[in-house]
């Protein structure tokens, strides 16, 4: 909005709480039941962008904002489109320059695809690597440097959970629904973010 002034300014909602790198820092890997719900709330999120032609593209563990509702519910929200991108706009990042967090980008970006060309199954594959976390309280893959992480969201799978921590005893059924989300061929994810909640949280509570 623009004040009397002249100044213009940017409302934004205050909240109180926590981000869930900040939970996952505290408490480690998160039960599959709170993966489940904390996924079905930003998944609704980020269907909403997706229905607007709106792709996030630095989705993460730090712009996952958990808060408390008047009940005391978790809610949980996607926070920080600073680099969000509309898919239908003429703005094109300069060849050979990527945006994002490496250990959470997708093939795509990882790959280096055009920015034009990216679509919102980009989003979900790093969805896929968020809640990987959540649930084994680390990503997937390990570098010391950024060309690291791309060259291993390009060339390696995921470990499997049993592999990483099979102390945990995560359901087959619930990794194999994450595995889906993080598939490095983008025609076999999800149709979208909702799709990949829904299915979690089938597996989840079987």
């Amino acid at each position: 909005f623009q004040a009397e002034d002249g100044i213009r300014d940017i409302a934004m909602e205050f909240l109180e709480g926590e981000s869930l790198r900040e939970a996952l820092k505290t408490r480690g890997p998160l039960p599959v039941a709170e993966c489940a719900e904390i996924l079905r709330q930003v998944a609704r999120g980020l269907n909403a962008a997706h229905k607007l032609n709106i792709i996030h593209r630095d989705l993460k563990p730090d712009n996952i904002f958990l808060t408390s509702g008047d009940d005391g519910e978790m809610i949980a929200k996607l926070v920080d489109f600073g680099i969000a991108k509309m898919l239908d706009s003429d703005f094109h990042t300069k060849t050979g320059f990527i945006l994002g967090t490496p250990a959470y980008m997708s093939y795509e970006q990882a790959y280096g695809m055009r920015e034009h060309q990216l679509d919102k199954r980009s989003d979900i594959y790093s969805l896929g690597i968020v809640v990987y976390e959540m649930l084994t309280g680390r990503v997937p893959f390990q570098s010391y440097t950024p060309l690291g992480y791309l060259r291993q969201h390009v060339t390696e799978a995921p470990p499997t959970f049993q592999a990483l921590a099979p102390q945990l005893a995560i359901p087959s059924q619930v990794e194999a629904a994450v595995m889906r989300a993080v598939a490095k061929d983008r025609d076999l994810r999800y149709e979208s973010a909702l799709a990949f909640a829904n299915e979690f949280t089938r597996a989840a509570t079987e």
